[in-house]
């Protein structure tokens, strides 16, 4: 605003001025006799004293208030305007707040320019917070490498691979927690899969399947294949009122639910028979209570596992010809008042068994035959119960043998005095008739069928020592007479003292095998010996991990080439366990059993893979650095052949370092086993990210199709595995 001054004619200027008359910071000027107020900014009048209204004329928005200040206006402006004149609307002040999903809103004061901050909201971002952050693309999630992020509007979720599970897919699922591994088979859980650790007569993916004969086992199922039928020498009363106590009792001792079966018409399959008339019919329960005859009861019960595999760690049964076997041994003395032996001998029917008579082949009902043996036998009932044979492992008390000094003396260890337990692996009834060919004669080529002389049995002519083995209530126990041979076998597993020394159930120190060794040895006994399961004292040894007693027996020139029922020799058993130090004793005694495949087809390295082992890397550089085969995949004619090498092993497992090692020893990555699947479609049907993108990187032809007419991308598509197919295209 222009300054207005009005000067005022004093007469007595130099007076005036002096006298300070000019206000409000006013200057007092004296001009050609004349002198006036000269007023600073604001201020008006002749001594400067009125304030100038600045509000006239004020720019200030229409409803705005203006306030007038010395030599300016200020605007105050309404909640919905904004800048010096309030001339901007402030929409963030409105209902018409543009920011979105809680965005902080702000209007410039100079310019009126309008901005969303969206700073601190995760999953919103744009010029008014309202676009979806991707933050997948973006990597602002907290997905796992076993998972991949997919975003949805607003956030995102973890879609788990095969295996996990949790929010953000880091959780290993155990695979294990089902049990699936049948028959004492110990299970290792692994990503999206599970191996199981036969025992010595069982094979297969659930170990089901038995050496004796090649017998299905049933599968892992909660309700076990086959029924179990129980005959009772009870009335039918008694029956009736004790059956629930009976079914509780036995329940809890087999940890399973056992419950009586119904037919068709809902009736339970509970039957009465008279063993004077031959006579059987369906018991009705209503009734049974007000009958107290002299008839027995014959009932079919089924067997739920269910409950028990839902525990963790707890021993459930795979099979109700186990359990019949297991209720035959216990005694149910007192459940049916003062009857002693109220329950005859179990059998079962529809469950696989290795004896044809353990099950009623025609009808759950006992015919005329049966009803007159159960009244045969009931005399000898308890000598029936003591010789049964069960097909699960027994462990049986026997005193140990004693080896002998020179003098016949027996040796001083007190460890020999003491008890130990000797653990069948097998049935004590396996035929030992048809033994498979051994290893005489070096390998002639790591593919071709091995060649091997038959190898001979340690025989001996003498007269039969007296008597091993005796009854005593339900064990069988056996003495070892001081005065057997030293490479007599006992008769339970066909031990010979070495083999019962290196078992070392008596847990005698590894010093002290060792001096009982070499005194066994100094006395003639058969450092190749085999026993019932083809197992040699060497073998035990490696299996037992005794590595100064596998050292000691490589010294005394132990035949490294004999194989056990499994046809597995010792290299294979340290490659499998993942003891360096015997692995590399055995393979520097032979080498020439690198490429040694038994009847699964499988090589010591193929067992240092299948481990997964942290040592399993050194065995098989190792195993490379004496000339073994990466692309060994045994004998084609075997009826196990698979044409796995152990490149599609380490696929399997997703064990990228393995798959390196192979590749640089000029393993063929291309390999196909009798499925036509390459390591490449095995990693992919796994899921194993790191293993496919690993054979990618190595050029694995990502063309070849399986019998299926598959390649790995299409595999890959069947299972969604979206990471995969990005891999695969």
């Amino acid at each position: 605003m222009r300054q207005l001054t009005k000067q005022k004619h004093i007469s007595d200027c130099i007076k005036d001025c002096i006298s300070d008359i000019c206000q409000n910071g006013g200057t007092c000027l004296t001009i050609a006799g004349n002198s006036s107020c000269k007023c600073s900014h604001g201020f008006e009048g002749t001594y400067c004293q009125i304030n100038v209204d600045d509000c006239k004329n004020n720019k200030c928005y229409p409803g705005s208030k203006c306030i007038d200040k010395i030599g300016e206006f200020e605007c105050s402006c309404s909640d919905d305007r904004t800048g010096r004149y309030c001339q901007f609307a402030n929409l963030c002040k409105s209902d018409k707040n543009p920011c979105q999903n809680g965005g902080t809103c702000s209007t410039e004061y100079e310019t009126g320019k309008l901005t969303c901050n969206c700073e601190g909201i995760y999953n919103f971002g744009g010029p008014y917070c309202s676009e979806d952050v991707d933050e997948c693309a973006e990597e602002k999630h907290d997905c796992s490498i076993t998972g991949t992020c997919q975003n949805t509007v607003g956030g995102h979720f973890c879609k788990c691979n095969l295996g996990y599970e949790g929010s953000t897919c880091g959780r290993n699922i155990n695979d294990c927690a089902s049990n699936p591994c049948l028959n004492d088979g110990v299970c290792r859980d692994d990503t999206n899969k599970y191996e199981c650790f036969c025992q010595t007569d069982t094979y297969g993916k659930n170990c089901e399947f038995s050496y004796e004969g090649n017998i299905t086992i049933p599968a892992n199922e909660d309700v076990l294949s086959g029924d179990m039928l129980l005959v009772f020498s009870v009335s039918s009363k008694q029956f009736y009122d004790k059956i629930g106590t009976f079914l509780e009792l036995i329940s809890k001792k087999v940890n399973a639910d056992i419950q009586i079966k119904k037919d068709n018409n809902g009736n339970m399959k509970i039957y009465q028979y008279d063993t004077l008339t031959n006579k059987t019919q369906l018991l009705n329960l209503i009734d049974a209570q007000k009958h107290n005859n002299n008839k027995g009861v014959l009932a079919v019960l089924s067997v739920d596992v269910s409950e028990c595999r839902k525990k963790k760690n707890s021993k459930c049964f795979s099979d109700i010809n186990s359990i019949a076997t297991y209720i035959e041994s216990q005694s149910f003395e007192g459940v049916f008042g003062d009857i002693e032996t109220p329950v005859y001998k179990p059998y079962t029917k529809g469950a696989p068994s290795k004896k044809a008579d353990n099950s009623i082949k025609e009808t759950y009902k006992p015919t005329a035959i049966m009803i007159i043996m159960v009244v045969l036998v009931i005399s000898a009932l308890f000598v029936i119960v003591n010789t049964v044979i069960s097909r699960k492992r027994k462990i049986m008390k026997a005193p140990v043998w004693m080896p002998l000094n020179i003098d016949d003396s027996s040796l001083k260890s007190s460890h020999y005095k003491r008890p130990y337990a000797l653990e069948s692996p097998v049935s004590y009834t396996t035929s030992t008739k048809n033994k498979r060919r051994r290893i005489d004669t070096e390998i002639k080529s790591s593919n071709s069928p091995e060649t091997y002389t038959t190898k001979t049995e340690v025989t001996h002519n003498f007269s039969s020592p007296e008597t091993y083995c005796y009854t005593n209530g339900m064990n069988q126990e056996c003495n070892f007479n001081a005065y057997m041979y030293l490479n007599t076998k006992e008769p339970l597993y066909g031990n010979t003292a070495l083999h019962t020394l290196i078992s070392n159930n008596g847990k005698k120190s590894e010093s002290q095998i060792i001096e009982d060794i070499n005194m066994l040895i100094r006395h003639g006994a058969d450092i190749n010996s085999l026993n019932d399961n083809d197992q040699s004292p060497v073998l035990l040894a490696v299996k037992n991990q005794f590595k100064h007693v596998v050292n000691l027996l490589i010294a005394k020139n132990a035949d490294l080439k004999l194989s056990d029922d499994r046809d597995m020799i010792p290299l294979q058993h340290a490659a499998i366990l993942g003891n360096v130090e015997i692995f590399k004793a055995l393979i520097q005694k032979d080498v020439s059993l690198v490429n040694y495949c038994d009847l699964a087809c499988r090589s010591s390295m193929i067992y240092a893979v299948m481990a997964h082992m942290d040592e399993s890397y050194e065995i098989i550089e190792i195993l490379l650095q004496h000339g073994a085969d990466p692309n060994c995949i045994g004998d084609r004619i075997s009826i196990r052949f698979d044409g796995r090498a152990p490149l599609h092993y380490a696929a399997q497992l997703n064990n990228t370092d393995i798959i390196m090692l192979l590749a640089r020893s000029h393993a063929n990555l291309n390999l196909t086993d009798n499925r036509g699947q390459t390591a490449l479609h095995l990693a992919t049907e796994e899921c194993n990210f790191e293993a496919v993108a690993c054979l990618v990187r190595l050029k694995s032809d990502r063309n070849i199709a399986d019998q299926k007419s598959r390649i790995p991308l299409d595999i890959a598509l069947e299972n969604k595995q979206e990471n995969l197919i990005a891999l695969l295209k």
